[in-house]
């Protein structure tokens, strides 16, 4: 499709009527208003799809369902058509969940398929009042079973396996009478399984009213509450709303508004769910569908389920409780190895030329380029030194006496008279008592004075060593050579700068005194300095391209580590503690990450928390055992007990809806955009 035609198309969606009753604006865009009158829905009246006596009861409001309509008796909506129905064509006998490698036809498959989907029926009903099992579950079952019960075979299977899974109601004492019938009928409505409190209403009413005949027929009317309101559907659909296109609603997703959700940028499978959905006349949900968009938006796409999309805590719990079920496990768990590769693609993007693989070794890595950084800077500190002294015809021009003088003044202000190490103070006594300083004097104060500023054990011996080292360098110059202080003002100069710099960058100054070891310099200067450190630092190695990957490379790997993740690669994504050390990392990373992997980080933190946490003030259940135990257990008790009856044929009906229920249940919980649109009302 061209640039053109695909925004026609969009064009279209955007037109689309909201009221089939109404005429729609024309655009000015001939190709436009054609697309939106091809996507428009068709009007036509409710009443104009009944005939004869139907339509005049209709048009009161006197048309009930019965499940005899789907049967050919009566008012029928034209057939829905299901091009990825799971039974077309038969399948397969399991037994117990063993592929016997038997073909069964489509017809009996078909039957054995909705006689178990009736059973379960009831099994939901139980779990209805039991209270695991909601509304909203019920809906979805009866979503994926649509396919089967379109089929006069399907149908009849689940007229059959409803009439069975509640015949043991007709042995209940007293069931043969007519007030011991409306009872159990009323009980038996009451755990038909139902959308809405009014249905649960009718199913009682009809359960009373039919008396016995429910006890045998196994509340075949609330087990089928579903097809009621599908079959009104089909006669009078809904008027549909038109949608806004996904690309003009707003992405923003809190700080990672950047991530571009939208129907263009989106995935080729994701663009044509949204387009389909629009053209059924379905209302997309904004937020959802940002969800979707901003985890299709990593370097190594996941896809989300709809419990992880909508974040309702009831389809979340029902995801859950399922998932060893469905096999959506294997999904959560292929999410879980995405979350990873994500990380992995990180790092391979951000440090191209890094090849350390642990913190010590990025240590190393950043000692070394701040050591580089520093050598020019003190071979030209040493140039001018010598060239004074050069000057000077190798008569080193500085006043020992005044020197020692003036440091004696320093140490005193700053209070650390008392500190000075044992070898430096026998040296100012010297200068003080007017020993002249030679140039190799000089050099070799200054090396002794910096040992001491970075190895000695006192911290208070270390900062006079420092406060003595900078009066030296301040080179008081003998009187007659007042001649030669342009040349010393530009080696002052030069070691004053070196020295601020030091004091201003902690890592600078830990890495050329070797102060800090190279398995603390990461934890201490990179991911656990602060924001204008970080900078400093970035600063100062912004000429060594491997220095400036291995910090983003060292920060990608301390998030990897919070994650819970071992360096190959091992043990599952944990999001809560990954997030909370981004949200920590946060205020440095633009100078740790700068650009667009520093937003695909906090891309991936809010993807990894729709797929691993769960909603702030609800409780999920996720035990995956003893409510599906529970259900598992009632329905292989309920199938042994009409098994008895039956010769088997419940197991095989049952073991049929199950294994045609778990793939459709999977791929509505998986498939693109997955709960991203309100179906039209």
């Amino acid at each position: 499709m061209s640039d053109a035609d695909d925004a026609a198309l969009t064009l279209a969606y955007a037109s689309t009527p909201k009221s089939s009753s109404k005429s729609s604006k024309p655009s000015g865009d001939p190709d436009a208003d054609a697309l939106a009158a091809a996507y428009a829905p068709q009007d036509k009246p409710k009443s104009d799809r009944l005939t004869g006596e139907s339509k005049e009861q209709f048009a009161h409001g006197n048309l009930k369902y019965s499940p005899w309509l789907d049967f050919g008796v009566g008012p029928k909506a034209p057939p829905k058509v299901y091009p990825n129905d799971p039974t077309a064509g038969g399948g397969n006998l399991n037994v117990a969940g063993y592929d016997t490698g038997i073909h069964i036809p489509e017809t009996p498959y078909r039957f054995l398929a909705g006689t178990g989907y009736g059973m379960n029926s009831a099994l939901q009903g139980i779990g209805q009042v039991l209270g695991t099992v909601s509304r909203e579950d019920v809906k979805n079952t009866r979503e994926l079973a649509e396919p089967l019960l379109a089929t006069p075979a399907g149908k009849l299977g689940n007229l059959v396996g409803s009439g069975v899974a509640y015949a043991p109601a007709a042995m209940i004492p007293g069931a043969n009478t007519a007030l011991g019938g409306a009872l159990i009928g009323g009980g038996v409505g009451l755990l038909a399984p139902s959308a809405s409190s009014t249905e649960t209403a009718g199913n009682v009413l009809g359960g009373v009213v039919g008396g016995p005949v429910i006890n045998r027929a196994g509340a075949a009317l609330g087990a089928n509450a579903s097809m009621a309101r599908g079959g009104l559907d089909g006669i009078a659909p809904s008027l549909t709303q038109g949608a806004a296109h996904w690309s003009q609603q707003p992405t923003s997703m809190g700080a990672a508004s950047a991530s571009g959700g939208n129907v263009v940028a989106a995935s080729p499978d994701l663009q044509e769910a949204y387009r389909a959905a629009v053209a059924q006349g379905q209302t997309p949900k904004p937020e959802v569908l940002s969800r979707h968009a901003e985890a299709d938006s990593l370097p190594v796409p996941i896809r989300l389920t709809e419990g992880q999309a909508t974040q309702s805590p009831a389809i979340l719990s029902r995801e859950m409780n399922r998932r060893g079920v469905t096999g959506l496990g294997d999904f959560h768990n292929a999410q879980d190895e995405a979350l990873k590769a994500n990380l992995q693609h990180l790092r391979d993007q951000v440090g191209p030329d890094v090849f350390t693989t642990n913190a010590t070794e990025h240590g190393d890595t950043l000692i070394q380029a701040y050591k580089d950084h520093d050598a020019p800077i003190v071979a030209d500190i040493n140039a001018k030194y010598q060239a004074l002294n050069d000057a000077a015809g190798g008569n080193f021009p500085v006043d020992g006496q005044t020197f020692a003088e003036n440091a004696r003044a320093a140490l005193k202000k700053s209070l650390k008279s008392n500190f000075v190490p044992a070898g430096i103070e026998s040296d100012l006594k010297a200068f003080e008592s007017g020993e002249p300083m030679s140039f190799e004097q000089f050099e070799a104060m200054r090396t002794n004075l910096a040992s001491e500023a970075r190895d000695n054990p006192s911290g208070n011996a270390r900062a006079a060593a420092s406060i003595i080292r900078q009066q030296l360098e301040d080179l008081p110059l003998k009187g007659q050579a007042a001649e030669l202080k342009p040349l010393a003002d530009a080696a002052r100069s030069a070691a004053r700068s070196r020295f601020e710099a030091l004091e201003a960058d902690p890592a600078y100054r830990a890495a050329v005194e070797g102060t800090v070891p190279p398995d603390k310099f990461v934890p201490k200067f990179v991911t656990g300095g602060n924001r204008d450190q970080v900078a400093l630092m970035r600063q100062n190695l912004g000429n060594n391209d491997r220095a400036l990957q291995t910090m983003g490379v060292a920060t990608l790997d301390d998030l990897r580590t919070a994650a819970g993740i071992d360096s190959q690669g091992n043990n599952a994504f944990n999001q809560a503690r990954f997030n909370k050390r981004l949200e920590a990392l946060s205020p440095k990373m633009q100078h740790l990450l700068p650009g667009e992997e520093s937003q695909t980080l906090q891309t991936l933190g809010n993807v990894s928390r729709y797929v691993k946490a769960q909603p702030v003030g609800h409780v999920i259940n996720n035990s995956n055992t003893l409510t599906g135990a529970l259900a598992e257990g009632a329905g292989n008790l309920a199938t042994t007990m009409v098994d008895a009856k039956t010769g088997g044929l419940a197991s095989l009906g049952r073991k049929g809806w199950q294994m045609i229920n778990k793939g459709k249940e999977l791929q509505q919980t998986t498939k693109p955009l997955a709960g991203g649109f309100e179906e039209p009302k």
